[in-house]
């Protein structure tokens, strides 16, 4: 039998963010071992840290969600793109980290109890459809996954 469109969708979000991905480590999978001291690192005067891309990572994730459950899809800009990192704590990474698993696991759960009839539907006020949103963000993730590992490399 074959799968639906939406559960190779979970799939694909699925791997992306937390593996096992095809293309190698998942988000969550290359995130592994980073702690809250590396995690805060800058490797330069105009690139993010670990954590600002995976805040960054959560509030797509989040748009991704929201647009599902029929709110306007806004792209993000600024602090909410990249949104600043408060807090000094390892606790607050942690709960960054936390925050990250929870908005994935919330996304593939609103995504299996939306209709397949509407994947290729456009997007309220967009010129794509919500199929090209959920690739999107696969896509994202794994961008930014890439991101995150030559950033450990670098990083003491």
């Amino acid at each position: 039998m074959a799968l639906s469109e939406i559960t190779r969708l979970q799939g694909e979000l699925g791997k992306s963010h937390k593996g096992p991905a095809w293309h190698g480590p998942s988000v969550l999978e290359t995130l592994d071992g980073v702690d809250f001291s590396k995690a805060q690192k800058r490797a330069g005067p105009e690139v993010h840290t670990i954590w600002e891309i995976v805040k960054h990572v959560t509030a797509w994730q989040q748009v991704a969600t929201d647009v599902l459950l029929g709110e306007e899809y806004r792209s993000l800009r600024d602090d909410e793109d990249w949104p600043p990192v408060t807090g000094g704590q390892a606790s607050d990474w942690e709960a960054d980290l936390g925050r990250l698993k929870v908005v994935n696991e919330t996304l593939l759960k609103t995504l299996a109890s939306f209709p397949e009839a509407k994947l290729d539907y456009q997007v309220p006020g967009r010129e794509y459809s919500f199929y090209v949103v959920l690739h999107g963000i696969a896509q994202h993730n794994i961008y930014h996954a890439g991101q995150i590992a030559m950033l450990k490399k670098l990083l003491p």
